[in-house]
């Protein structure tokens, strides 16, 4: 059975064998930088890189390869900022489609892969962490994809 286990560390420095699978929250308007992309983007520069030349579609993922066995997948379920007249960016039919499309990446490269995380979508997107982490539990533990969260 799988499991859902919350550690403390840097989602950006997993722990455990390949494949890694790393996704996160992006916005569908061009603007990386902040918050976990900001670190992801400080240790590998062509994943930043790789977000640019993405297709930024709602319920879109951009894969790129950060290592030989860490893959870090931008989850475009951010529809613009959060702003005052927006202060919740993150759009949960189109995170859920991007979460499908991560649970058939780790399923697909015939290896038990495994998805090594933050908190996404709960900070600067605005969503809700408990919504969040059921949605992870239905689309990826149940489905057997072992799910670490990373916490500071």
């Amino acid at each position: 059975m799988a499991e859902l286990k919350y550690i403390k560390g840097d989602a950006t420095d997993p722990i455990g064998t390949g494949p890694i699978f790393i996704p996160h929250v992006c916005n569908d308007i061009g603007a990386f930088g902040a918050g976990f992309a900001s670190a992801l983007a400080y240790k590998w520069r062509h994943v930043k890189q790789a977000y640019y030349d993405g297709d930024w579609t709602l319920g879109t993922n951009i894969y790129v390869k950060a290592t030989d066995n860490i893959i870090i997948c931008h989850m475009i379920a951010q529809h613009n900022l959060v702003s005052k007249d927006n202060p919740h960016p993150l759009k949960y039919v189109a995170l859920i489609n991007c979460m499908k499309g991560v649970k058939a990446g780790v399923k697909d490269d015939g290896v038990d892969g495994s998805i090594h995380t933050c908190k996404f979508g709960a900070g600067l997107a605005g969503g809700s962490w408990d919504a969040i982490e059921q949605l992870i539990k239905e689309i990826w533990v149940e489905q057997g994809i072992d799910v670490t969260i990373y916490e500071l």
